[in-house]
C-alpha cells in the first residue's frame, strides 16, 4: 500500500516495550499518534475517540500529530474479550465519540509469546496487511466500529 502520507491509526496494549517496537513497525505507512497502555484503556480510550488527549496520559509513545483523527484503533494481544467489551461500553456511554474500526489481535492464530519481539514483528505484519486490506476496500473513511481480527 502507498499512501502520501501516513495514516493516523490508535494503538493500546500492555506494555510500552512492545508498543514502541509496533509504532516504529507501522512506519512509514501509519502513524501511531497516540500509544495507550491497558490498564487506561477504559479512561483513555473514550476521550481519545473525542479527539482529545488524556492528560495526564498513561504513555508518551505515539506521534501527538492530531492534524487529522485516527482512522482505526488497535488492540494488542493483552486485551480479553471481556476487556474489549467494557472499553466498547465506555465509548458506547460517553457522548460525542466517533466511530472507527476495532482492530485486535485473534488469539486463536498462533503467535510468538506476547510480550517479546518476535511477537511485536508478528503483529505487525498482521496489523499491516489487515489495515491495508480496510483501507483499499474503503472502510477506513467510514464510521463504523466493527471489530476486525488480524
Amino acid at each position: 500500500m502507498s499512501t502520501a502520507k501516513p495514516i493516523p491509526v490508535l494503538v493500546t496494549g500492555r506494555a510500552e516495550q512492545v508498543g514502541a517496537l509496533v509504532i516504529s513497525g507501522l512506519q512509514p505507512e501509519y502513524e501511531v499518534i497516540h500509544f495507550t497502555l491497558a490498564a487506561t484503556a477504559t479512561t483513555e480510550v473514550p476521550l481519545l475517540l473525542k479527539g482529545e488527549v488524556p492528560s495526564p496520559s498513561s504513555s508518551s509513545l505515539g506521534s501527538g500529530n492530531w492534524s487529522a483523527f485516527p482512522k482505526a484503533i488497535v488492540f494488542g494481544g493483552a486485551y480479553e474479550d471481556s476487556q474489549i467489551e467494557e472499553v466498547r461500553r465506555a465509548v458506547a456511554e460517553t457522548a460525542g465519540t466517533k466511530r472507527i474500526p476495532w482492530l485486535r489481535v485473534d488469539r486463536s492464530l498462533p503467535h510468538p509469546p506476547t510480550g517479546s519481539p518476535e511477537y511485536a514483528a508478528s503483529v505487525v505484519e498482521r496489523m499491516k496487511a489487515l489495515l491495508g486490506k480496510l483501507y483499499a476496500e474503503g472502510k477506513l473513511d467510514v464510521e463504523d466500529d466493527s471489530i476486525h481480527l488480524f
